[in-house]
Parts: structure tokens; sequence; C-alpha cells
């Protein structure tokens, strides 16, 4: 067909690849949704002692292909058939004797496990996984002289169990202090506890301010005031608003003039907010040769600057690295956003190579977003990991397009988590004032006049 070249058709063909390796699995927020709805509902049949999430979901994971709950019952079988009824459910594919697997109308399935209560510790430990991090515990239980199992943990002298409540007491009567189910992924968190080294993990109560926040400007669905008032609502001390820029056409992208307009808004509002900084800010668009959307002199009007990409995903990854680094080199942008342009299940995030990328941010000292939308998640949690190696700070962003988006900022945290990101790393979690002088560092220069 005219106009269905051989690009167009890899395209399409990458996007029912794509498509076809999604089946069956879920984003992070829906499958927890669908999750705490189950427990919910199973939590008040009264028949669980004890009920909780397990497997991918309790680690963070991003995507989800089943939901795992474990459950300790002196009544499993009754447990097991409410657990076949629960609202959605349409299909019954497994019932064993500890073991039922439901699917629901969505596609995806869900398993629950119902034991002893002194069996409960050790399963919820061995089925929140991830299989590499439970063989590496099994076999340091084994250099120790014991046996861990999903039952419980052994001693050798006739295998009589060790008296566990809890994964905590499991894992100190391996020699470890508790390992955080998110770190739980056979990565080097087993040797690193063993040498007293797991990070403090960055928590969301330590978020001082939102970055990263639309509004009705350019694609928010909420005004200007009515955001500045969701970000004090929900605590934080400062917040940035960043519309997007000229280029992003289909997104409202502001034009040099309705910038400049809305600077002098949000002027005339901060006295209203005595108690929230309200940062001046920009979601400007990466150009395909890596300059910045508005241009430098431009942006020097605003205090914060996050650059993204937002379109020529399909550059050659030479090009796209070169694009990336050069974004990232220079000193007028504050932060990376969403660094790969990724949307889970849905499409793949640019080909560069983000190592390249992450080292040339720890160099310059611009900062690599964590965004929270629960679509994106991106900066990638195994790449947050090199990034707080290489020393590079990581700012953990709503997003947020809407007053109920302002709360999107758990799940970048949960993935920040999973990346071993602490609080140290973690750019928003610096006071206004820090803010504003790391912001002048990083440009060489004061911000514009308030």
């Amino acid at each position: 067909m005219k106009g269905f070249g051989p690009k167009s058709a890899e395209k399409i063909l990458k996007g029912i690849a794509l498509l076809r390796s999604s089946a069956g699995y879920r984003r992070y927020d829906q499958a927890r949704a669908a999750a705490e709805e189950a427990l919910t509902t199973l939590r008040a049949t009264g028949l669980a002692a004890r009920l909780e999430i397990a497997g991918s979901l309790r680690r963070r994971k991003e995507i989800i292909g089943d939901i795992d709950f474990v459950a300790a019952s002196a009544a499993p079988e009754a447990l097991a058939e409410a657990f076949r009824h629960l609202p959605g459910a349409v299909d019954v594919f497994g019932s064993g004797e500890t073991k039922t697997s439901v699917r629901f109308a969505g596609g995806f399935a869900a398993d629950l496990r119902v034991v002893t209560e002194e069996d409960f510790p050790a399963a919820l430990l061995d089925f929140t996984g991830s299989k590499e991090h439970n063989t590496q515990l099994r076999g340091r239980a084994g250099r120790l002289g014991m046996k861990l199992n999903e039952h419980g943990l052994f001693g050798s002298e006739g295998g009589e169990r060790v008296a566990c409540a809890s994964e905590e007491e499991i894992y100190a009567a391996l020699g470890l202090p508790f390992i955080e189910p998110a770190l739980r992924e056979g990565q080097g968190e087993i040797e690193a506890a063993e040498r007293g080294e797991l990070p403090a993990l960055v928590e969301e109560r330590d978020l001082l301010g939102a970055i990263h926040v639309h509004t009705t400007e350019s694609d928010g669905r909420d005004s200007l005031e009515d955001m500045v008032a969701a970000a004090a609502g929900a605590g934080y001390r400062y917040v940035a608003i960043t519309d997007h820029s000229q280029t992003a056409a289909y997104a409202g992208g502001l034009t040099p003039e309705r910038v400049l307009a809305q600077r002098e808004a949000i002027r005339a509002l901060r006295p209203r907010f005595p108690d929230l900084r309200i940062f001046h800010g920009t979601e400007a668009d990466i150009l395909s040769d890596g300059s910045i959307d508005f241009g430098d002199e431009f942006l020097g009007n605003f205090d914060l600057v996050v650059a993204s990409i937002h379109s020529r995903f399909g550059l050659p990854p030479e090009e796209q690295t070169r694009r990336l680094i050069r974004a990232v080199r220079n000193p007028m942008v504050s932060i990376l956003g969403h660094p790969t342009g990724r949307l889970l299940l849905s499409r793949e995030g640019a080909a560069a190579d983000m190592e390249a990328v992450i080292d040339a941010a720890a160099e310059s000292g611009c900062a690599l977003e964590i965004n929270s939308n629960p679509r994106r998640l991106d900066l990638d949690w195994r790449l947050c990991r090199r990034a707080v190696a290489k020393g590079a700070l990581l700012s953990i962003d709503p997003d947020a397009h809407s007053v109920g988006e302002i709360s999107l900022a758990r799940y970048g945290v949960g993935i920040a988590r999973k990346g071993w990101v602490t609080a140290a790393a973690t750019l928003n979690t610096r006071g206004p004032r820090e803010l504003e002088a790391w912001l002048e560092a990083r440009r060489g220069g004061p911000l514009p006049p308030a």
C-alpha cells in the first residue's frame, strides 16, 4: 500500500511483537489495585489468620505476570473456596491441596497458597522470591549447616525446626539483617547484607517537593491554582510547574509569550501560598540533534528545566545516545525527564546506550528523573542502581497532569527503592533553599527574580 514502506512495516511488526509478548501481563499499579481488592475481600471472610501479597508484586516489579497470595488458615478449604469466588474471577485452572489458581476477566491470573501459621513466615519468604534470591539464601543456610525451604528453617541435628515467627527472624537466624522485598532479585543484596552495606532506602516521606507538574496551559487537566493547592495539600514544601515547550504543539506547548504570561501568573499566586515555594519550569523537548527547545538563552527565564524526548524514538542507537548525552551536558538542563521515553507494555524506550548517558549525567551534574507515572516508571530500576553507583542524582517526579496525580510519586519511590536509591541520592529530598542553590550551581548563575 502507498505510504507503507519497509520502515513502516518494521514498526508495525515490532508493535505486534510487543503486544504478543505483553499478553497476560499488567502494569504494577493495575495489579496492585486488583490485589488490594482481593486482599480486602478475603480478609473480610475472617478465614485467614495471616494473609499477604507475595511474588513479583511484593518485590515492586514494574510489570506483573500473575498475583501471588500467601495465607495461614485453620480452614484452608473454605478460604480456597472464597478465593475461587472472588469478584471478577472467571476461571479456576488449578485447585490443589495448598494452591488454588484463578483467572480474572482481564486475563491475568492469581495464586493463593494456604499454609499453617508455623509455615507462614518461610512460605511468605519463599513465594516472594525471586528464584535467584531464594537459591542464594538456601545456599547460605546449607553452608551454616541448616536447611531452608517453603516450610521453614531447620537445624542440622535431626532436622529440628528453628523457631521463626517472621521473615526478619529467618534472616537473623541466617546471620543477616532483614532484606527488603524490593531488593530480593539475587543481584548482590545478600552479599551487601553480609557486609552490613544494605542502603537506607529512600521513603515517600523523604520527598519535600513535587517536580514535573502540568496544568491546563499545556496538556494538564487542572488549573495552575488547583495544581499548586494539591501540592500544598499533599504536604510538599515546593512544587515545580513544568508545562510543555512550544515544539510539543500536540500537547498545547507554550509559546515564549505564553511562558512569560505564566510566569506572571505564578508571581501573582505566590502570596496565597506562603508556605509553598512555587518554581516556574518547563518540560522542554530534546530536539533530534540534542539541543533543547526554546534555545539556551530563553531557557534562562525558567527556574528549572526538565528536558525530555517525545519524538524521533527510532533514531539509530549511536545518534540517540549522542542526542541524550548532549542534553545532559547542557547546563540549562536541570533534569533528564523519563530518560528512555518508554511506555510499559505499549512502547519500548529509545535505543540508546543508557549506561553512557548515566555516566555523562553523573559527570555533568544533571539529575535523572524517575518518572512516577505507572505507565512509564522510567528510569528503569536496574539503571537507577548504576546511577547511584556513579554518583548521579535522581529526581522522583509525579509527572502530574491532574490534582489526583500529585500522589503518583509513591510509584516512583517503589522503583527507586528497588534500584537501591537513598534519600541522599534523591534531588527532591532537598528543601526549597537547597534546591534553589543546586539549580543556581547547575546553571552557573542566579535564578530569575521571583
